[in-house]
């Protein structure tokens, strides 16, 4: 599903200056999460947030574990507003 929480997900990390790079799994998992839904997302979060995780370590990044729960929750209610309102951009 097109605007779904890995949609939103990728939007936030965009805004605070994080983006996909060439090599990275993070286009993969944000398609995932979309194909998913966001009750998928939900009962994952732990799982998505070691995603980021893994990533951070990757890109040798400072990680935050309390950050990016908050920002894999707000996607996840972003996607579920922007699902109910029917806006899929």
């Amino acid at each position: 599903m097109a605007g779904g929480a890995g949609t939103e997900l990728k939007r936030l990390l965009h805004f605070v200056g994080y983006n996909s790079e060439t090599g990275c799994p993070c286009d993969e998992h944000a398609e995932y999460m979309d194909y998913m839904g966001v009750n998928w997302c939900r009962t994952h979060v732990d799982e998505i947030v070691g995603w980021l995780k893994q990533e951070a370590q990757r890109r040798e990044v400072e990680f935050s574990e309390r950050a990016a729960r908050a920002i894999v929750k707000l996607a996840i209610r972003s996607a579920r507003v922007r699902q109910f309102l029917g806006v899929t951009q």
